[in-house]
């Protein structure tokens, strides 16, 4: 039996009079296959084309205030595409400059079998000088159905508080049978986080505040100098290398160093496993092979060396390594000269996504590489969006949206491994930094895993350790605080550092195609303890049901557990603080509602 809660709409919309109307009694412009019908448009999608519903305005009402499109959605058996946005969108877009646009894609799929609140902010740049802007509603290369009714513009989003957004189990149980014969070493590399200080002048390697909360993470692997960064790196000084009438890095502070010889001394100390990524845009083979020979004179273990960051971006580019043709030409030079010096060395090239016909398809024919480095970020966007059905939803699908993704990079590169060098949801503060953002993200960890065993992923940094943006930690008025990735981070590296991994997948109800309500994963310690890591995304509490060796357990635990009453709201700690409650139990095991849990079998 289910259940079903959408987010309830609390109507506090202010109209201005001098906005143009947005119904659908104007003049919209359909693609084949679409109508209006009762004062609501529908699209029906098809994976090989770009349907489009478009309506051109006047922009003059506008301003350079904030204003909003809102309205109601439903979507009926949605099929993203290939790329995440494949699927139903909105967009505002500038008709005379369309490369200026705000687009939003309904990206999770699936169905919304009640009408449900929507809206998609938008601000206009006056030294744009928009004379006309053209709204878009569309199906993007993908199936199903899209539904609109009563849009308008409004210069308040309608105001949505939080409920769950699928149809949730009346009784869910997660059941994991465990044959403790059956397992092998966890791989400490899946535990990895990205680092860089060079935009923060406060921060860096050679504060203790920092070594402490590195040494109190526990972090098995980091990863150096960074992501876009480590295409300016000069590892001779430590600083930006940056080419007169050459691309410049689109942020940091070009006067300070990296902190490279700490780095190195922390890593050492802590037993930290380093994966670099070198220069590929203005290193010479020459120059990177030198670098090669200084870091295996530092005495770093340094299983993985990642050719150049995100190179697909024109922005990670340069004047010699402009596409994909100058890029792998570049990485070819490199890896034969690299492993000349240590033929053991494993060289990594970087994709866009598995679907890029100009990038990934290329190198995906080559042979000179030893795996490929992907980002599978699920993107929700890095500013003006709200917390709404869809955004909720997109967060909690997190881990099949990340299974998809890498299962499509299985068959593109016939089994060669992925290092998953940056990963994590990207969105906004107000959307992410929440008990939602950290379920999505713990949910995300078990795909990794699953394609861990099936040896595809090699490794996985989070992105990232310290940062304002998308931080486990970050700095407010001169205190480094934690955020609730920091918790779930926490129970990760409690479940599954220095462990083996028993050989078995959790089964309960789902939520969606290949997306469970609950996940369970069972590892055992160094000191013979049973761990089981347990992501309960509903709203209930959920039993979890465990077998080991045929027989049900009922005996001691203790239940590690982090969880907040309201899964929206916004969340900063205190370094001090500790969010995760122990709780000492016996016999039957509850999840509680929306909580990632470290159960510790007695």
């Amino acid at each position: 039996m289910l259940k079903f809660v959408l987010f309830s709409l609390i109507a506090v919309n202010i109209f201005s009079t001098d906005f143009p109307l947005l119904d659908f009694k104007q003049a919209w412009v359909l693609p084949e296959g679409a109508k209006i019908e009762n004062d609501t448009l529908v699209i029906n999608g098809n994976p090989g084309e770009y349907l489009r519903a478009n309506l051109a305005v006047p922009a003059d009402a506008f301003g350079s205030k904030p204003f909003y499109i809102i309205g109601e959605i439903k979507i009926f058996n949605v099929k993203p595409g290939k790329a995440s946005y494949h699927a139903p969108k909105f967009k505002i877009i500038d008709k005379d400059n369309p490369q200026f646009y705000i687009a939003n894609n309904i990206s999770a799929g699936g169905s919304f079998s009640e009408w449900t609140p929507y809206s998609l902010k938008c601000t206009l740049k006056p030294e744009y000088q928009t004379r006309t802007l053209l709204i878009e509603i569309a199906m993007q290369e993908c199936e199903g159905t899209f539904f609109i009714r009563n849009l308008a513009f409004s210069l308040n989003p309608p105001e949505v508080k939080y409920v769950f957004p699928f149809a949730l189990p009346v009784d869910p149980v997660c059941r994991l049978e465990i044959n403790t014969r059956n397992k092998t070493p966890f791989n400490n590399n899946l535990l990895g986080c990205n680092e860089q200080f060079t935009g923060d002048p406060e921060f860096g390697y050679d504060q203790e505040r920092i070594e402490n909360i590195i040494s109190a993470t526990r972090l098995p692997l980091l990863r150096f100098p960074g992501g876009t960064v480590a295409n300016w790196y000069n590892w001779e000084t430590d600083m930006f290398k940056m080419l007169p009438g050459d691309s410049k890095p689109p942020h940091g502070d070009l006067q300070k160093k990296f902190g490279y010889p700490d780095y190195e001394r922390i890593c050492k100390k802590y037993h930290i496993t380093s994966i670099q990524v070198f220069n590929i845009l203005f290193d010479t083979p020459e120059y990177s092979a030198k670098r090669l020979e200084f870091l295996k004179k530092s005495g770093l273990v340094i299983p993985w060396i990642e050719l150049g960051n995100e190179n697909y971006a024109e922005k990670q580019q340069s004047k010699e390594v402009n596409s994909v043709a100058t890029y792998m030409e570049k990485c070819k030079q490199v890896t034969a000269t690299l492993k000349s010096i240590d033929k053991n060395i494993l060289c990594a090239v970087n994709i866009e996504n598995p679907n890029s016909e100009n990038w990934t398809l290329p190198l995906s024919k080559e042979k000179f590489y030893d795996a490929v480095v992907i980002h599978p970020y699920i993107y929700i966007g890095v500013k003006d969006k709200e917390l709404d059905l869809n955004t909720s939803r997109i967060m909690l699908s997190s881990y099949s949206m990340l299974y998809k993704e890498l299962t499509d990079c299985e068959k593109i590169f016939n089994g060669r491994p992925f290092l998953l060098s940056e990963w994590g949801l990207l969105a906004p503060p107000q959307i992410s930094f929440n008990m939602l953002g950290a379920l999505g993200t713990a949910d995300m960890f078990n795909a990794i895993i699953e394609f861990s065993e099936k040896g595809m992923v090699k490794m996985a940094s989070i992105h990232i350790l310290f940062g304002g943006f998308m931080g486990l930690y970050h700095h407010q008025d001169g205190n480094i605080n934690k955020r609730p990735y920091a918790f779930m981070f926490d129970l990760m590296i409690k479940s599954f550092l220095d462990s083996e991994l028993f050989q078995a997948h959790s089964a309960g109800p789902m939520l969606a195609d290949n997306l469970p309500a609950v996940q369970a994963k069972a590892a055992i310690g160094k000191d013979q303890v049973i761990r089981v890591y347990a992501v309960n995304k509903t709203p209930a509490e959920t039993r979890l049901d465990l077998l080991l060796d045929g027989k049900k357990f009922s005996g001691n635990f203790t239940r590690f557990t982090y969880a907040e009453k309201d899964p929206a709201a916004v969340m900063i700690y205190p370094l001090a603080a500790d969010a995760v409650t122990a709780s000492r139990e016996k016999g039957l095991i509850r999840l509680p509602p929306y909580s990632i849990n470290c159960v510790e079998l007695r």
